[in-house]
């Protein structure tokens, strides 16, 4: 049978445009960047959502940077960030999330869970911060969130908030902080052996450090009480 040219023609023709929309349409698929950001946007707070899939995105969220301890290596789309994320959950509900699941936490999830919600629910975060403060330098504790104490960020990160309280027992929590810091830093000296600590090379530094944290609770934010120096 022969084939007419008009109908190699057409074939041909046909062949080109169904290619030429494949090519469109996979031209058109998203990038794993783009799948990941709507992966994360999945996670904002949404009225349509129940109540189990509201609170599971609440936490997944406060979950997502424990390893890296909020310090993640890729620089994020700032729609995506956990701050971002947070912030699209009325406070009330946040608060009611928080409450029933901070023990549960890493560090880096409860104080941003914290700081979104501690200007408006100061006296009701007041006993949360403290005891696990307290908790995490107690033997045998084994919360997620006490594995932190191990890192100075931790002792710069939770003094502003001890800060913010200004309370006589927030005085006293970080008078505990100033010691267990003070005991981390002695720790970098531990390989001077048969050296004091004053004698470590780092020493000075050392002290301005412990200077700088007290700064940062002792401000004019908070200068109604007096400091003295504990006996750690």
């Amino acid at each position: 049978m022969i084939v007419s040219k008009k109908i190699l023609l057409k074939v041909f023709l046909l062949l080109v445009l169904l290619t030429s929309s494949f090519t469109i349409i996979a031209g058109d698929d998203p990038t794993p960047e783009e799948l990941h950001i709507q992966m994360m946007l999945k996670l904002k707070f949404n009225p349509n959502y129940t109540h189990q899939e509201t609170k599971d995105n609440f936490l997944s969220n406060l979950s997502r940077d424990c390893k890296s301890f909020g310090y993640s290596k890729i620089i994020e789309d700032e729609r995506i960030s956990p701050l971002a994320i947070l912030e699209s959950y009325p406070k009330e509900i946040a608060l009611k999330y928080f409450k029933e699941n901070y023990k549960s936490l890493c560090y880096y999830g409860f104080s941003l869970g914290v700081k979104y919600l501690i200007n408006d629910y100061k006296s009701k975060l007041e006993p949360i911060i403290l005891n696990t403060i307290l908790n995490c330098f107690k033997s045998k504790n084994s919360s997620q969130s006490c594995e932190a104490v191990e890192h100075e960020f931790f002792y710069a990160d939770i003094t502003p908030l001890l800060n913010n309280l200004c309370s006589k027992n927030s005085l006293m929590t970080f008078k505990k902080i100033y010691c267990e810091y003070s005991k981390v830093k002695q720790k970098r000296c531990d390989f001077y052996a048969g050296k004091s600590y004053n004698k470590c090379p780092e020493y000075q530094a050392h002290m301005a450090d412990l200077e700088s944290l007290h700064k940062q609770y002792f401000n004019s934010q908070c200068n109604r009480y007096k400091w003295t120096r504990p006996d750690c």
